[in-house]
């Protein structure tokens, strides 16, 4: 059930909260999803220096007609040089969400040469502010570059919500 916006809503990778009703947890990836007042978080999965895997989908509550959030996707780049101006994201997709969020996607490059620019990498968790419940950070790897330079932006955060169950972050590994 994965796709190009990662697990859909209600399936996870490793097991965790895929039940449709209220009180489930957000989706997890690098960094574990916020535990739901009924049911526990995926654990984290994926490798740290060599992410492949999409982020777990938030359940829905189907009591509610709520669906949950996609997790984030997959986007892997080798190059010899990279210049980023605008954004590459692989973060959940919330956009038809009203429950809980699903965890941030992967981001891997491998870069021989320069990294620059001033735009943003991202496979944070989105934050919402009508919902708890929300999704862990994915998981970002920079490797084999020479060097990073400008203004980037790096995101890994897991999503904050409305009351006290907040995703966890994800990891960023960076390695020259």
């Amino acid at each position: 059930n994965s796709g190009y916006v990662g697990y859909t809503g209600g399936n996870t990778q490793t097991g965790g909260s895929t039940e449709n009703f209220a009180g489930g947890s957000g989706g997890s990836h690098g960094g574990r999803g916020a535990e739901g007042y009924l049911a526990n978080a995926a654990t984290v999965y994926d490798s740290v220096s060599n992410p492949l895997l999409p982020g777990g989908g938030g359940p829905g509550a189907e009591s509610y007609y709520s669906p949950g959030a996609n997790g984030g996707g997959v986007v892997v780049i080798t190059a010899s040089s990279m210049s980023v101006e605008g954004s590459i994201l692989a973060e959940d997709d919330m956009s038809f969400a009203t429950y809980a969020g699903g965890g941030g996607g992967t981001i891997n490059l491998t870069v021989s040469g320069t990294i620059t620019g001033s735009g943003t990498l991202s496979v944070a968790a989105k934050d919402s502010s009508f919902t708890d419940e929300l999704g862990g950070g994915g998981r970002m790897a920079i490797k084999n570059y020479t060097s990073l330079s400008g203004t980037l932006t790096l995101k890994v955060n897991g999503g904050n919500g409305s009351g006290s169950y907040d995703g966890s972050s994800g990891t960023l590994y960076l390695k020259p």
